[in-house]
């Protein structure tokens, strides 16, 4: 039997819309996908320069953002607010220290705490002063470790521009040494006191970062050279730690320095004691 030429056509066009049919339907889920999504993979496209430098020296990441994705936009008096968690793929090459802004912007609160080596909470606010064009722009910064690599890469995740989600973004630091090969010799340093000042009668944590495994000794010293050893550690691992320091009764008021001392080196940060 032959089809006639119309009922072939006709034969044509059905098979054809039989064949398309799900490629539209396939494209129409597509869409609607992507416009559920769009809100959230708008809000929050962080992008990061990639940050450089010698071993000892301080290194900033340049993180920006389009002003577009903050409510309101980004005229002058708007304020910031930016929190979630970093990890660090190698934390023997970057140590974290702090957020900073640069001109046109006034940092309110910035803080970072540690949960591990390799991974830190994180929360700051800002300021914008200036009106500004397109680009919201802050840093991150911390030192460069003389490490088992050149590399670390910075994941940051969980985060929240304006209490709004956004977008997991990467960083990348590479650091170098003047000499090549030549290792280099990082001295201790106590990172941070805290409450500071302390009360009388209350603690006090002293943060503090050692380059390689170390006994440590920690003394507190007063205004007229009166020395007193607070802490005595044995074998301390690579990088950061902490311990508590508690005053006591009946401590008297007044300026102290806390003084951190190991086989390399030693460092010193003051302390305020109230009543």
């Amino acid at each position: 039997m032959k089809l006639l030429p119309n009922k072939i056509d006709s034969m044509k066009i059905v098979i054809i819309a039989t064949i398309f049919k799900p490629l539209i339907f396939l494209r129409l889920i597509l869409l609607l996908s992507l416009l559920l999504l769009f809100p959230t993979l708008i809000c929050g496209q962080f992008q990061a320069a990639e940050g450089y430098g010698l071993v000892g020296e301080k290194i900033c990441i340049t993180i920006s953002f389009p002003d577009s994705i903050i409510t309101g936009h980004t005229n002058a008096g708007a304020i910031v607010y930016i929190s979630g968690d970093f990890h660090l793929s190698n934390p023997t090459v970057f140590y974290p220290e702090n957020f900073t802004t640069s001109a046109g912007y006034s940092m309110i609160d910035s803080s970072i705490t540690r949960l591990s080596d390799s991974t830190y909470t994180f929360i700051i606010s800002f300021r914008i002063d200036e009106n500004i064009i397109d680009t919201v722009v802050f840093n991150f910064c911390g030192e460069a470790l003389a490490g088992s690599d050149s590399v670390c890469i910075l994941t940051f995740s969980g985060l929240a521009l304006n209490n709004e989600p956004a977008q997991d973004f990467d960083a990348t630091v590479r650091i170098s040494t003047i000499a090549g090969t030549i290792p280099y010799i990082q001295f201790p340093r106590i990172t941070n006191i805290y409450p500071n000042p302390a009360e009388a009668g209350e603690s006090f944590i002293v943060q503090y970062y050692s380059y390689k495994k170390a006994d440590i000794k920690f003394y507190l010293i007063n205004v007229v050279r009166q020395e007193e050893l607070i802490a005595n550690f044995k074998s301390v691992e690579q990088g950061p730690s902490e311990f508590t320091y508690m005053t006591g009764q009946g401590f008297a008021a007044g300026a102290y320095w806390i003084i951190m001392i190991t086989e390399m080196g030693f460092d010193f940060k003051g302390v305020i004691i109230i009543k």
